[in-house]
């Protein structure tokens, strides 16, 4: 019998690399803030999965993450598979919201990502505005 495939997974791992995205925030980061310590606090607008939350508060025993997204059957997914492979510690510095990304969030946050052209669901320009002032204000 013919097992059905995991579409999650296969989304994930068709368009994500978790480790590369938090490598590549952490470069972004030091670039346009070269005086700036470490990056600590992540928020993750568009979560799904949370993988690369979860890959944040792995990288660094500081580091803590919110992950923020709608659909709450991804987000159910997301808890019992990659948080799996999180420590105890790690899992208590991830924070994961079933809210609308245009929630401001505290305390703020040094990185704001959505990923993969998630935030193309705002079709209109007041709607992205919104969006990037809650966004800015969560900073």
């Amino acid at each position: 019998m013919r097992q059905t495939p995991d579409l999650y997974d296969l989304y994930e791992r068709s368009v994500q690399t978790p480790d590369v995205h938090v490598q590549f925030f952490e470069k972004i980061y030091r670039e346009v803030n070269p005086l700036a310590q470490r990056p600590l606090r992540l928020r993750e607008d568009f979560c799904g999965t949370h993988r690369i939350s979860a890959e944040w508060v792995r990288s660094h025993p500081k580091r803590t993450a919110i992950g923020i997204d709608l659909d709450q059957a991804v987000l159910t997914y997301g808890k019992q598979h990659p948080l799996l492979k999180l420590s105890t510690d790690e899992k208590q510095r991830l924070q994961i919201l079933k809210k609308d990304v245009r929630t401001r969030t505290s305390p703020g946050a040094d990185i704001v990502a959505a990923c993969n052209f998630s935030f193309c669901v705002f079709q209109k320009r007041k709607d992205m505005l919104a969006y990037a002032s809650k966004v800015h204000a969560s900073l």
